[in-house]
């Protein structure tokens, strides 16, 4: 879905959330161990694949490139299944790490944080860049098994626009 709704000109990336950021509580770390598509890789940032750990050859180490991103999440519970979207946007982290990864902002980590903890969602995201969450908010409609879950803009704020 994320990459139709930016019609196909960047492809995705896959995540794991993994730690706040040491100074801003609405900042969270987007990593992964594997690859995330060289294409995204910021231009000033170093790359270069090499181990993880012993059983993890191969690995892609650099840092994504800066800008506006869409953060979704599919899952399901009991046949009752949602879809988590929100809008955030590349910060400075720390320091550099291992993997790949990007620095991310939201609206309100707590509420994000809340939402995954709760469920049904694990802490596994898609990313895409651009701010695709009405987008996203608008194919829910057509799916009625799949209820929007979103987080910012919240459901009023896509129910206003709707309306306007």
């Amino acid at each position: 879905m994320l990459q139709a709704a930016n019609r196909y000109k960047e492809p995705i990336f896959f995540s794991d959330l993994t730690i706040r950021h040491p100074e801003n509580n609405n900042s969270e770390l987007l990593w992964y161990c594997g690859n995330f598509p060289y294409s995204l890789k910021a231009k000033d940032s170093p790359a270069s694949i090499r181990w993880h750990g012993e059983a993890f050859p191969g690995v892609g180490h650099w840092k994504l490139k800066e800008g506006e991103i869409t953060v979704a999440r599919f899952d399901g519970d009991n046949g009752k299944y949602s879809l988590l979207m929100g809008h955030a946007h590349s910060v400075e982290g720390p320091a550099e790490t291992s993997g790949t990864y990007l620095w991310v902002e939201v609206n309100d980590w707590p509420l994000w944080e809340e939402k995954f903890i709760r469920g049904p969602y694990i802490h596994h995201v898609a990313g895409i860049y651009g701010k695709f969450a009405p987008v996203l908010y608008v194919a829910c409609r057509y799916i009625p098994e799949l209820r929007p879950d979103a987080v910012d803009p919240d459901e009023e704020e896509f129910k206003k626009w709707l309306r306007e």
